[in-house]
């Protein structure tokens, strides 16, 4: 694993040298993500694949824009997903997004007045189930807090709890449904009896 990390640090190096020598650095936009995470032994995973938790979905996301672009924060804590990526270099680029994309723009206008609400970000794995016919997992993330389906359905305030060790679940069912009933919503999927 560092070795990876090495070979991927120096040829990201030697890519960005390569831009600054060919006076390309200042006009490009270079973006900069991961598909994935890797657990390292957290909730018992060794890698990635089998679980949704942060440890693997909580990827980076770097984008350097072009010398002269509009100031943009630096640092942005609102969660995303990798869904909203082209659309943000499309909309950055002047060119609209297909009708049929997921993704939403993540440049929000320094000039809009309209308040901004928690994204929605959907996340699954389909590992164990494509592969021992085990539950897929889904998760829904709005805000601070994290819903997540399985046989044994889990909710987390990631705020309080970023490690994702205490299920609250079955102290804050209301919460839990309400974000199960939108999760179906995206899947396209009708709502679930009481």
């Amino acid at each position: 694993y560092d070795a990876e990390l090495r070979y991927v640090d120096e040829t990201l190096g030697q890519f960005l040298d390569y831009l600054q020598e060919k006076g390309l650095f200042d006009k490009a936009i270079i973006v900069f993500l991961s598909d994935h995470g890797e657990s390292l032994g957290e909730h018992g995973e060794a890698t990635h694949g089998y679980f949704i938790y942060q440890s693997t979905l909580h990827v980076p996301l770097i984008i350097h824009w072009p010398e002269g672009a509009s100031p943009f924060p630096v640092r942005v804590t609102e969660p995303a997903s990798l869904l909203d990526v082209a659309p943000t270099i499309l909309q950055f680029v002047g060119i609209s997004p297909p009708p049929h994309f997921q993704g939403k723009d993540l440049i929000e206008s320094p000039d809009s007045k309209t308040p901004r609400f928690p994204r929605e970000v959907y996340g699954e794995s389909q590992y164990a189930h494509n592969h021992y016919r085990c539950s897929a997992l889904r998760s829904l993330r709005y805000g601070r807090y994290k819903y997540i389906e399985a046989p044994k359905p889990e909710l987390y305030d990631l705020d309080q709890d970023p490690h994702e060790l205490n299920n609250l679940y079955r102290n804050q069912k209301a919460l839990a449904r309400l974000l199960h009933e939108r999760l179906l919503s995206l899947l396209g999927r009708p709502p679930t009896p009481h």
